[in-house]
């Protein structure tokens, strides 16, 4: 923790950014730092024997990075609580995956995230020790809530040279042993359809859909983070995250 008039001995010199992320994954927040005129620093935590668990969002119907969530962490009756945001410093923005120091207790009761959407995902007892990605609704079965309050814009006149563009969203997101649907949002000419497991492998490839709403079977994949690649006949492409989650 920060100590008052506390510094670090070796920072020395001028500088103007940093940025605080968990740079060689032990579970503590290391500083890269960019100097003025010298070269810049990073300045690498020691660690510890303190147990930890890490965070990182991903919005479905909510932004892709989940920015202006609130995770929530309840362990032994007390909580955690983060807000996530981005532009954080000047130049600069920190690592997206959040870090919640649990000091010596083995178990969590459990991780909430609130979503700019209104939707709120609950994780019971998670492991600790480990980094989870928390997909908007993993843990409702794909269905997201959607405050009333909230608007999101649909453009209904989409115009041709819009439509060479690929829009396309995936439902359920996570998903479980089925299909899942990939719903091409602007009717856009698409010539493949491919998905790549976390190794960069390619699992599953379909050739020219004609389809507005595009059945991928996951019955044969394994729970993991997955990514969708879609080229349209114009040569473009377009990605998305998707979790299989059994």
């Amino acid at each position: 923790f920060y100590q008052p008039g506390s510094k670090i001995e070796s920072d020395t010199v001028s500088s103007f950014n940093n940025a605080v992320g968990d740079l060689n994954n032990d579970g503590y927040p290391d500083i890269a730092v960019i100097n003025v005129g010298y070269p810049s620093f990073v300045f690498q935590n020691s660690g510890g024997n303190n147990n930890f668990v890490k965070v990182k969002l991903m919005g479905v119907l909510s932004n892709r990075d989940g920015i202006g969530s609130t995770i929530t962490l309840f362990q032994n009756g007390k909580k955690q609580q983060r807000y996530t945001q981005c532009g954080v410093g000047f130049m600069g923005q920190n690592s997206d995956t959040e870090i919640f120091g649990l000091g010596q207790s083995e178990k969590i009761d459990s991780i909430t995230v609130f979503w700019p959407t209104g939707h709120i995902d609950k994780l019971i007892g998670p492991e600790i020790n480990k980094k989870h990605i928390i997909a908007e609704g993993i843990t409702t079965n794909g269905e997201i809530y959607l405050d009333p309050d909230i608007n999101i814009l649909i453009i209904d006149d989409v115009s041709d040279e819009a439509k060479k563009q690929i829009l396309f969203s995936i439902f359920p997101n996570p998903a479980k042993d089925g299909i899942a649907i990939i719903h091409n949002v602007n009717d856009a000419c698409i010539h493949t359809v491919s998905i790549f497991d976390m190794a960069g492998k390619i699992i599953y490839v379909l050739n020219q859909p004609d389809k507005m709403n595009i059945d991928i079977p996951t019955n044969q994949l394994t729970s993991g983070r997955y990514t969708v690649v879609i080229r349209n006949c114009d040569g473009k492409t377009a990605s998305l995250p998707f979790i299989i989650s059994k």
